[in-house]
């Protein structure tokens, strides 16, 4: 992710982004911004929470992985894990914060193999990183409830959808079934306004892709959209109570959103070859990509 847009509870913007000489930015107006980070990577995340704190996982371009808070007005930085090789082996971070807590997730490349890992940061108690499983091809996504609860979807090593269950406030995990028995080419999923997880993978075959719309509660699917590109992403986010899916291929993105959780859609709009690089997040979890 490339430029990410932060709104305060007023609304207020801040952009957070990364220049050519890997100097990571954030800019209140066009004449306001400063650095907030040197040497870093591509590999960053933010989010802002209802006190205007802001929260930055990084990694920087040697390899190694820091965490960032803003508060009362000043930068504090802190070294999480060090590389010991210098090359950079972390890759997908995302960071949430869940009522006050820090939550950060990424993948890490070990013996050739794609680990994925729980990080949480207690400035108090240093905390080790939980390692919950490998992955395939460092695939996984991350989505929080209004409950407590973080949802990990990720594919395994033997390529088959798995789901764990965080839960914030007693720190268990809990596995979650997911009745998907083919192998997906990419997915995303998101929890609607009624806490229960949704999900969209692409499925490929011979010829052409399909993009599906999945309840998990209920074990509905649904077709919402296909083509014949070689390469599609697809991304879920919840607007004004409707769930939103959208999805990127290598020239053209669509979207598509349902009011009642999947039993009908809109129809899909076409966004344009540029659309889905930047991802806007306000203070209580939401977010949307534009």
């Amino acid at each position: 992710m490339q430029k990410i847009i932060l709104k305060d509870i007023t609304g207020k913007e801040k952009k957070i982004y990364l220049d050519k000489e890997h100097n990571l930015y954030i800019e209140k107006n066009k004449s306001e911004k400063e650095i907030v980070f040197k040497n870093c990577s591509r590999e960053f995340d933010a989010v802002i929470n209802e006190i205007g704190k802001i929260h930055i996982a990084l990694q920087d371009i040697f390899g190694n992985l820091f965490y960032l808070l803003y508060s009362e007005d000043k930068w504090i930085n802190f070294s999480l894990l060090k590389s010991k090789s210098g090359k950079c082996n972390f890759s997908s971070i995302k960071i949430f914060d869940i009522g006050g807590n820090i939550n950060i997730f990424y993948t890490l490349n070990y013996s050739e193999r794609t680990l994925l890992i729980h990080h949480k940061i207690d400035l108090a108690n240093e905390k080790k990183p939980n390692v919950l499983d490998y992955v395939y091809n460092g695939k996984y996504n991350v989505f929080p409830d209004n409950k407590g609860n973080i949802y990990i979807l990720y594919q395994n090593e033997f390529k088959k959808l798995f789901c764990r269950i965080y839960n914030e406030y007693n720190g268990s995990y809990t596995p979650k079934m997911i009745n998907i028995d083919i192998e997906p080419e990419n997915f995303c999923g998101t929890c609607g306004l009624d806490s229960n997880p949704y999900i969209t993978y692409v499925a490929r075959e011979k010829s052409h892709y399909s993009v599906v719309f999945f309840n998990v509660k209920d074990n509905y699917k649904k077709t919402i959209g296909f083509g014949t590109d070689s390469m599609v992403m697809p991304f879920m986010y919840n607007i004004d109570n409707h769930i939103h899916i959208a999805w990127k291929e290598r020239y053209n993105c669509y979207k598509c959103f349902t009011k009642d959780f999947g039993n009908s859609f809109s129809k899909t709009a076409f966004l344009g070859k540029n659309a889905l690089n930047t991802i806007s997040k306000n203070c209580t979890t939401s977010f949307e990509y534009i």
